[in-house]
Order: C-alpha cells, then structure tokens, then sequence
C-alpha cells in the first residue's frame, strides 16, 4: 500500500492510476457527475513528503524533460482540466521536487484551452500524452478534439476534431513520437505531426517566431508522404489499406 484514497474520491468512477519513473509521485483520477457536467478529481501523493493533496483535473500524467537552461532532467506533472463552473478549459505543466542540483528554480506554466463547442458541457479531457523529444504535449477530449501543446510554456498551438466517436484510449509511438487513438466505432487512429506547416502556424498565426525556431530544430523534417485530403489543421495521408484505420496528421 502506498497511499489511501482520499474521501472526495470515494464516490467516484476511478478512470487512472499514474506513478512517476522515480516512484516519488503518484496520481489518482476519478470522474464525478454534476448535474449539468463531469467534473475530474485527482489525488496527487508525494512518497518523500508523505503528503497527499487534491486537485481539479480530469487527466494527468508525469514525465521527465529537461527544460531549457537547466543541466539535468526534472520530473513534470502534466495536468488537463474542464472547470465545472465557468466550462473553461485549460493545461498546467508544473515542474515537481525536490530541486535537483544544476537547475534552475522548478517552474510552473499554464494556458487555455480553447474549446470548440461551448454548449457540451459534457467534453472533457480524457487523455494526455508527452512526446518530450519534440516537446509536445498532446491533449484529446473525450468528444474527439485534439489539443497540442508546447511542454516548455504550456502553450496551446493548435487543436483539431480527429474523430466524430469518442475516444477512449491512446498511446504514444516511441517510433515516430506521434499518437495512435482508438475510438469507439473500432477505428485506429494514427496522428503524426507535420512539421512544416506546425511552424509555419506558430510563425505567423500565432505570432512567435522565436518558439517556431525552436521547435523546428526538433521536429521531424517533412514528411514525404502524399497529402491526399484535408481539413482545418489536419491532414489526411495515403496509407497501405488496413481494416478499420486511418491515419491522419496534425498540421
């Protein structure tokens, strides 16, 4: 036993159960239903400091990333939220302790979620996964929306619909840093960013030419693969037919 559930999670449906790499920190999600909403509750327990603590967060996740100027990698707490009373979204990347020697001050960063459709309430975030290498952040909702993210700022480059089903389940691919969702009609999603028009975006929609540089340092060079189709900021590519797939790419 490392930590008791705490009583605001009693009634609850338990949907995760994360642990950092170190074994210093874990989390505890469930989902509670209001009447106009679902509202996410994480219990967030700190082995060294044996204290545990509440937060509002539909998903979480930990990973370890090495933020600019710091020497070392740190252990970061990656949070997804939909607030019950105002419906605003929003993202929190926090760098966890205990300072490690060499490091900058632990930083905390955190940006707005801009949903596509204020009037369902009931979209939420159910999955968040870290590509570090690239230093992306992936958000999916439960509705089918996709949010990425920058790791080192928080911020929120773009978001796209990558399925009219729910969304259940996701995994990130250690061989392309991309993301494979499965949804509930049984399609598998494959999502790849693309790199080219990712920074283009950030460039000049978004307004920061100096995060665009950065990031296309780190990005995959442009894919080779034939755009057959496309829609907003997504991109459907041509693939070896496989049942009941589609893969896609974001930006």
């Amino acid at each position: 036993k490392i930590f008791s559930r705490h009583q605001r999670l009693e009634y609850s449906e338990i949907i995760s159960y994360k642990g950092c790499s170190s074994g210093k920190w874990f989390a505890l999600t469930g989902l509670l239903p209001q009447e106009d909403c679902i509202a996410g509750v994480t219990q967030l327990f700190s082995v060294s400091q044996n204290i545990t603590q509440c937060i509002a967060a539909h998903v979480v996740t930990f990973a370890e990333y090495q933020f600019d100027g710091n020497l070392h990698p740190s252990t970061i707490l990656c949070v997804a939220s939909r607030d019950a009373d105002t419906n605003i979204g929003k993202v929190h990347v926090i760098e966890l302790g205990p300072h490690i020697k060499g490091n900058l001050a632990p930083s905390s960063h955190t940006d707005i979620l801009k949903l596509t459709d204020e009037e369902d309430r009931y979209d939420f975030p159910i999955s968040l996964q870290v590509a570090a290498k690239y230093r992306m952040l992936y958000i999916f909702t439960k509705y089918g929306q996709l949010y990425l993210c920058d790791i080192e700022t928080a911020t929120s480059l773009v978001s796209t619909a990558i399925s009219t089903s729910i969304v259940f389940s996701t995994a990130l691919s250690t061989a392309t840093q991309g993301i494979l969702a499965v949804c509930r009609k049984g399609q598998v999603l494959s999502i790849d960013i693309k790199s080219d028009q990712l920074t283009h975006h950030i460039r000049h929609v978004l307004g920061k030419p100096l995060l665009a540089d950065k990031l296309q340092k780190l990005l995959p060079p442009k894919s080779k693969t034939k755009s057959v189709g496309r829609t907003k900021s997504l991109t459907v590519k041509s693939t070896p037919p496989k049942p009941k797939t589609r893969a896609m790419q974001v930006l």
